[in-house]
């Protein structure tokens, strides 16, 4: 073979190796960008390793072992190398949560609102298990809300919510709209009486040109994740963007290997842009080539019916292909400065 042809031949097959990687990371529009890296799921404090696959760390310049838990029931393991006493500081549990340790010498628990502080004394080789439960009830009730900003308007809802019974919060989405709104929605989320479950938001991700998913990923939760509770499932599912092709990202790979499950009474997937927006001539929803259909067959295999939205700011219902939205972005109030009256409402469930 002539090294020109060689040449040419290793050129398509770098450019072929390109765009199978591209198409499998996928790519994010309208932003026009690759998948965001994987987040990691342990952290090596030491010589002590980690496992923290139900929290975020919580990226600070003070508190290295700091986790912010993204379910109600996480789990935490560590492998020990050296004996060694530790500290880690959990977030957004629930003052129901019970916390049960094995493999530790010994172990102290504080809270704090939502934060639990854990004091570990630590066997050499050793194996350690951290394991919050939440006792068993009848049934939970949650508040859905969206479209907050991070200021006094989620500190309302919050606040609301509580009042209302609300076991937990799931946000749908834009916790961002200015600067310091990031610093505000932390704030706010750590004085919050319940624990808040975040799907991220269209301005979470990027807003006025400024990409904040890191932060977000940082301080607030995951881009995807599920979590089981009373028999209900819930699963947090990015729509931030729109994704070419419609299967890839951590959202693809994330939904693609969920698999129904026996323990399961009814599944309840929470996002931040609807299926449908139901509104004549306004399309603030999914949208995107082959992103719907593609989401809708993976819901409707998993016996999910019921899809909760934001972006819209507005109270609506519609049903689309076979799957029923509930949109509640009215954390703004916006609704009710135009009308000028109470307009805006929080959605409830049990």
């Amino acid at each position: 073979m002539k090294r020109r042809h060689f040449i040419q031949l290793s050129s398509l097959a770098v450019v072929a190796g390109g765009a199978a990687y591209t198409l499998d990371r996928g790519i994010r529009y309208p932003s026009l960008g690759l998948e965001l890296p994987v987040l990691p799921k342990s952290f090596l404090d030491r010589d002590t390793l980690i496992d923290h696959k139900d929290a975020i760390r919580v990226q600070t310049q003070t508190d290295q072992s700091r986790f912010r838990a993204n379910v109600p029931e996480p789990k935490f393991e560590l492998h020990v190398k050296t004996a060694r006493t530790i500290q880690l500081l959990i977030e957004n549990l629930s003052p129901k949560a019970q916390l049960q340790v094995t493999g530790a010498k010994s172990s102290t628990e504080t809270a704090s609102g939502l934060q639990r502080l854990v004091k570990l004394d630590l066997g050499s080789e050793s194996r350690v298990l951290l394991q919050w439960t939440i006792p068993s009830a009848e049934n939970y009730r949650f508040a859905a809300i969206g479209d907050t900003g991070g200021g006094p308007e989620l500190g309302w809802c919050i606040k609301r919510a509580a009042a209302l019974g609300a076991d937990f919060i799931l946000h749908l989405g834009d916790l961002n709209y200015r600067l310091e709104d990031y610093d505000l929605a932390r704030a706010n989320l750590l004085d919050s009486p319940i624990p808040i479950y975040v799907s991220i938001g269209n301005h979470d991700y990027r807003d006025g040109g400024i990409y904040y998913h890191d932060r977000f990923r940082a301080l607030i939760g995951p881009l995807n994740n599920e979590f089981t509770l009373g028999g209900i499932r819930f699963l947090n599912i990015d729509t931030a963007n729109d994704f070419f092709p419609a299967s890839s990202g951590h959202r693809g790979n994330f939904i693609q290997q969920l698999k129904i499950k026996d323990n399961v009474r009814d599944t309840v997937a929470f996002t931040h842009r609807p299926m449908a927006d139901p509104r004549p001539g306004d399309e603030h929803d999914i949208g995107g080539a082959g992103q719907i259909p593609w989401l809708a067959s993976h819901l409707n295999r998993l016996n999910c019916k019921t899809l909760l939205a934001g972006h819209i700011h507005s109270k609506l219902e519609i049903e689309h292909e076979g799957i029923y939205n509930y949109i509640a972005g009215q954390g703004l109030a916006i609704e009710d400065v135009i009308a000028e009256k109470s307009v805006a409402e929080i959605l409830l469930g049990d």
